[in-house]
């Protein structure tokens, strides 16, 4: 079933859209348009608006993770006159009148402004920690899945430049080259392949550990001047569970977490660091736990 496009705030604010925002805004719309968007301004809080077409905005807070949702004034109808009306889109709608793979699946429509206003109230709604998830989760694991068959290739290189051997899963994992891998020997040449291929090694474990194990979402937010943050266990692999814990103030998170979102907060989005997590934005991000120790 298609889902309404979940707007990272991120996209939103860069200068690229803040000149297609105004661009839009220039731009001949209907006054219709203009009207919806001052009304929805003032019945919601501290919202911005996104022009991603004449008659059609997205509508955020610029401290959430993601938009609330859009607004427009437009035909809707598959197949109708032309008549423009009111509409809000949003994931909390299911308009069962139209099929479930259309658009118009989850909006809400009527000709009448003060009635477009109350569906804006009732339905744009900032993204729960679950939501938040599963709009992002396809993202993080592509960037994991894409880090392991990396990491697999140069450990299988290294190991190749080590022994001579092609580098298959049961040949790098054996016992034998567990035990090698504290073993010094006479040629420096030789030492310096043990050293590339355990580091490349041990990546690759650390990255398909992720990948099998699951990592954390942390997703960071300002709740009208306290900064709180959602967290939840997350799947990476079949079946995708996520297991969302309480929402919280951000300095009541554990010091593992800070420690990993300040080193990814250092890097360019959707880069992955080994041990660390990736970075999808200023607020997203999708960290490893921290080792326990024995």
């Amino acid at each position: 079933m298609s889902k309404p496009k979940a707007w990272l705030v991120s996209g939103l604010t860069t200068p690229d859209a803040t000149d297609m925002d105004k661009r839009w805004a220039t731009s001949y719309h209907h006054q219709q348009f203009d009207d919806f968007i001052a009304e929805v301004g003032n019945a919601l809080r501290d919202v911005e608006f996104h022009r991603t077409g004449a008659n059609r905005a997205t509508v955020y807070r610029k401290g959430d993770t993601h938009a609330l949702g859009e607004i427009g004034y437009d035909n809707t109808k598959a197949n109708g006159s032309g008549e423009k009306t009111y509409f809000v889109l949003s994931r909390r709608i299911e308009n069962e009148k139209y099929a479930r793979h259309s658009w118009q699946r989850h909006l809400a429509a009527s000709k009448v402004l003060k009635t477009a206003v109350k569906a804006a109230c009732t339905y744009l709604m900032p993204f729960s920690c679950s939501e938040a998830v599963e709009a992002t989760r396809d993202v993080a694991r592509q960037i994991i899945n894409d880090r392991v068959s990396k990491a697999h290739a140069r450990a299988r290189e290294t190991f190749r430049d080590l022994t001579g051997e092609a580098g298959y899963a049961s040949n790098m994992t054996s016992e034998f080259m567990q035990e090698l891998r504290t073993h010094t020997f006479m040629s420096p040449k030789l030492n310096n392949a043990a050293a590339a291929f355990y580091a490349t090694f041990d990546e690759w474990k650390a990255v398909e550990s992720a990948s099998k194990e699951g990592v954390y979402y942390v997703g960071v937010s300002d709740n009208y001047g306290q900064q709180v943050v959602d967290t939840a266990k997350v799947s990476m692999t079949f079946p995708y569970t996520t297991e969302c814990f309480d929402r919280m103030p951000a300095e009541n998170v554990a010091d593992w977490v800070h420690g990993r979102v300040a080193v990814l907060s250092m890097v360019d989005p959707l880069h992955y660091v080994a041990g660390v997590g990736l970075r999808l934005d200023d607020r997203v991000f999708y960290v490893i736990k921290e080792k326990e120790v024995a």
